[in-house]
């Protein structure tokens, strides 16, 4: 283990930065050079592996250090300065760090980059998670089908493997007539977070020299047990990995041919395997009920969780595009969305705090915000002041804690009531 702590920023950057330069990324993924990477905390970008200095940024130590900008929410990958950029938020790290999970974490993200540079078609619409229908059948079924794969994986008989794969397509093509397009957003998923998670692992296993089968068995214990629903974009990342190991047992050099094809990676798994159609019978059984139950009232407990808050409550009525989200920490109820970190709004508001909205079609197309923060807004000439949200302009309305504004553009009107338990 290469174990760092997390206030040595400089070491754990120049630590990457070697990585980077010592390895070849040809060899995670067939066409996948390296991308600038950053570490950032709630103040201060450290940056490397660029061409060229961002605006505001300084060089100490062959490292680029600048302030944390709105655009460094999360782990992910952005764009700056015309380039990806695979960034990481320190502070969603424990206090002494493993290198090498971090390094491999890295290259996940980058890898997105190399998607978006490729412009891969094959990345999931996140507003189709909030509309699956989740039913004990279609549960059952995918519960199944995932033991199919983890069974596929490991076995090293080829008839027996084969079998095992068909066992699989039959009951996840019997599961998409449960589910409809929707499944779609799996498929989605899959092609992207699985295959990054697929050169995640292939980055951790070359850092660590472990055995392949001792770090495939420690995802095969995520497939498997990995059932409940709020973490259904998760499992995804799960039952997309699997899928690249066996193409890597039944398919030579496959991965530059799946990136021209365009073909959801399940799709093409199938278009590489014989399967013949049979009868598929789900198993429904207390478990399975069990899961379905547990996520309702999960869902009931955030929302209601998020309204019990000594702040001042702010509501904007109006509409909305929900322009920057995470998509991994939503949960979605009877037509609102309760985002846990953070949301942006059309492409001009950021609020970093929990944040309900409200939409009646399209998830991302909001008709109200909700929020609350602990100073009182102040009324300013033509408009209001929220700490942390900015001015906004418009006609103000008082009545007693209530305030209303009504802004031009875009039509927006905010209430905020103010909590009397403060």
């Amino acid at each position: 283990m290469n174990i760092v702590n997390k206030s040595d920023k400089k070491e754990i950057i120049l630590k990457l930065k070697n990585k980077l330069s010592n390895n070849n990324f040809n060899y995670y993924w067939e066409g996948f050079n390296s991308l600038p990477i950053a570490i950032y905390n709630k103040f201060e970008v450290y940056l490397t592996n660029f061409d060229e200095l961002p605006k505001d940024y300084y060089i100490e130590d062959g490292i680029a250090i600048g302030k944390r900008t709105k655009d460094f929410n999360a782990n992910t990958v952005i764009k700056l300065n015309g380039q990806y950029v695979g960034i990481w938020d320190l502070d969603t790290l424990n206090e002494m760090i493993d290198i090498d999970e971090l390094y491999a974490g890295m290259v996940h993200e980058m890898f997105h980059g190399y998607q978006m540079e490729m412009d891969d078609k094959r990345f999931a619409n996140e507003a189709i998670k909030f509309m699956y229908n989740f039913n004990n059948e279609s549960l059952a079924l995918r519960i199944k089908e995932r033991e199919y794969l983890l069974k596929a994986a490991f076995e090293e008989d080829e008839n027996k493997k084969l079998e095992y794969i068909n066992e699989f397509i039959n009951i996840r093509e019997h599961r998409e007539t449960i589910t409809g397009k929707n499944i779609k957003y799996e498929y989605g998923i899959e092609s992207i977070e699985g295959t990054a998670t697929y050169v995640e692992y292939k980055a951790l296993q070359n850092e660590t020299k472990l055995p392949c089968k001792y770090l495939i068995a420690k995802y095969g214990k995520e497939l498997i047990e990995n059932n409940e629903i709020a973490k259904f974009r998760d499992s995804c990342y799960l039952s997309g990995v699997f899928i690249a190991f066996i193409l890597d047992d039944i398919c030579e050099n496959w991965q530059a041919d799946y990136t021209r094809s365009g073909l959801y990676l399940y799709d093409y798994l199938k278009k590489h395997v014989k399967w013949t159609p049979k009868e598929v019978k789900p198993e429904i059984n207390a478990y399975v009920n069990c899961i379905i139950t547990n996520y309702n009232d999960l869902r009931e407990k955030d929302l209601k969780a998020f309204y019990i808050n000594g702040g001042f409550h702010i509501v904007l009525e109006g509409q909305f595009d929900i322009s920057c989200f995470d998509p991994m920490n939503i949960t979605s109820l009877d037509g609102k969305l309760l985002h846990k970190h953070f949301v942006g709004l059309n492409n001009k508001y950021f609020i970093e705090n929990k944040v309900v909205t409200t939409y009646e079609e399209n998830p991302f197309n909001a008709t109200s915000v909700e929020f609350f923060v602990q100073n009182m807004p102040k009324i300013i000439e033509d408009g209001i002041s929220i700490q942390g949200i900015g001015e906004l302009k418009g006609k103000v309305a008082n009545n007693n804690r209530d305030y209303i504004i009504r802004l031009k553009q875009p039509f927006v009107n905010i209430s905020v009531k103010g909590n009397t338990s403060i």
